[in-house]
């Protein structure tokens, strides 16, 4: 345990789990900032229909080449995806922003995207039958 500075719980649920770890347990309990959300400002959009995409988790590109050619009447807006790369014109990506900035890109969005690439994994858990 000296190791370990400090464990975040996310759920108070979690926390006789953690007893072991004494006074470095803290719940930091996820939520808004509801003034964040009071005034979220115009639309950045200029066209009708208009697709967005926030984060990098197991980001995509190839989905937003496929999705861009498929449907060249959409723009699809990317950001913060941790990368570039040879997009169609009706692909923007816009570099990581603080959260109020992508506020408008989500409010005033036709739709949103979760674009995850597959990941496989190994597994590496191997039976212990005996012969």
């Amino acid at each position: 345990m000296s190791s370990i500075d400090y464990i975040c719980l996310l759920a108070a649920k979690m926390a006789s789990n953690f007893a072991w770890a004494g006074n470095k347990r803290f719940l930091v309990p996820l939520g808004i900032h509801p003034p964040d959300f009071e005034e979220i400002g115009p639309s950045p959009y200029s066209a009708q229909l208009n697709a967005v995409s926030v984060g990098s988790m197991l980001f995509d590109p190839g989905f937003f080449l496929y999705a861009a050619a498929e449907f060249p009447h959409i723009e699809f807006h990317i950001i913060g995806c941790g990368t570039t790369f040879a997009a169609p014109n009706n692909v923007h990506i816009y570099s990581e922003m603080p959260f109020k900035d992508t506020l408008p890109f989500v409010k005033h969005a036709s739709f949103g995207i979760a674009a995850y690439k597959i990941r496989r994994t190994q597994n590496t858990c191997r039976s212990q039958a005996s012969n």
